[in-house]
């Protein structure tokens, strides 16, 4: 005959939950669900951003996440929380990608993707992109020195430095500032962009300085050496500065941050932008693929203040290619777009003020493209 089982006491032989009538709390295993990426399933690029969610009880966190390709762990594991993202490099090959979590009850079960390489696209050429980027604070003959022109320089190269792949396949850049930004050394290098850049390349050109005009109003790019008795021979003018533009193949963005000396004010860049308007539009002459930014135009002033941390126009150039511009939706930035987004930000960061009003000047609206993917 068997036995009856036997309780310690105060022991229940029914759980509490049934006894009170509420249910049993299991802690749950992670449940993850994988984005598919645009495009879906084809990819053409080797770098592939993925987005994932992690479902987890609010008292039982995620603690790792497992990322594979083609059953290779990928080095991803981390704490995560909802809606992120994890960027892998596939081959150029259909591939297959896996995510899985865990919390302290165990691993979640995999979640697959798929994917085909786009073969296609296996000829496509990216562009490369060269930049010569000029910033003079100190200048020989020509006081006060500017603030931020280097700084803006510098500044300008970080986040340009930062757009490879999106969508340029190598970035070579130049800097020039104070000594080194001779005009000798600005026409060698503008003459090296000419015989490097093919027809399928783009060229950024960054001038943060000083402008001058002689006695027939007629302007010229100050270089470091610029003698204010002898601009012509010293400067270089517009006509100069289009030619050296024309001989420079594929897509060619000039943004000139630049000011006259004589109406030159502490914490100034002042410029009179009709004449610069004037100017950006000699150095467009309607070529096709070649832009020109200019920091003013009308009777406005380009400003600098330390506050700013950079003057107003390649403040708002920053933040234009830092993703500030990017609209829902946008996948990429375009020159118009980008014009658009500098005449709003510059009025937010002038605020208005009518001692420091300034609307910058665009020339090359005879085609939109973009610049670079966000």
């Amino acid at each position: 005959m068997s036995k009856k089982p036997t309780f310690a006491q105060n022991e229940s032989p029914i759980p509490a939950s049934f006894v009170t009538g509420e249910a049993p709390v299991t802690p749950a295993s992670p449940v993850v669900k994988i984005i598919p990426p645009e495009g879906f399933p084809y990819f053409s690029e080797t770098q592939l951003e993925i987005r994932y969610s992690v479902d987890t009880p609010p008292d039982n966190p995620v603690k790792e996440v497992k990322v594979t390709v083609n059953g290779e762990i990928q080095p991803t594991a981390r704490v995560v929380k909802k809606g992120r993202s994890v960027t892998v490099t596939l081959p150029k090959d259909d591939s297959s990608i896996s995510i899985s979590a865990r919390n302290n009850t165990g691993w979640s079960e995999t979640e697959f993707l798929r994917l085909k390489w786009d073969k296609s696209k296996e000829n496509l050429i990216r562009p490369n992109l060269y930049v010569l980027a000029i910033g003079i604070n100190d200048y020989d003959q020509i006081h006060p020195p500017l603030k931020m022109a280097v700084k803006d320089m510098n500044d300008f190269v970080r986040v340009v430095e930062k757009k490879k792949h999106a969508p340029y396949e190598n970035i070579y850049v130049t800097k020039l500032s104070d000594k080194e930004a001779t005009r000798q050394k600005i026409e060698d290098e503008l003459c090296q962009l000419a015989a490097r850049a093919e027809s399928t390349d783009f060229t950024f050109i960054f001038f943060a300085g000083h402008g001058l005009k002689d006695n027939k109003d007629r302007f010229y790019l100050a270089p470091v050496d610029a003698n204010i008795e002898m601009i012509r021979s010293s400067c270089i003018d517009a006509d100069r500065f289009s030619g050296y533009l024309d001989d420079i193949r594929g897509k060619v963005v000039v943004f000139a941050d630049a000011c006259y000396s004589g109406a030159l004010l502490q914490g100034r860049r002042s410029v009179s932008s009709l004449d610069m308007q004037k100017v950006v539009s000699e150095m467009n002459r309607a070529k096709p693929g070649r832009y020109i930014y200019a920091s003013s135009e009308d009777d406005t002033v380009s400003n600098e203040l330390p506050e700013w941390k950079n003057g107003a126009f390649t403040k708002a150039l920053i933040e234009a290619f830092e993703g500030k511009a990017k609209a829902e939706g946008q996948k990429a930035l375009t020159t118009v777009e980008l014009m658009n987004f500098l005449r709003k930000r510059m009025k937010e960061i002038i605020k208005g003020d009518n001692n420091r009003k300034q609307i910058p000047g665009f020339d090359g609206w005879n085609e939109e493209f973009p610049l670079f993917t966000y």
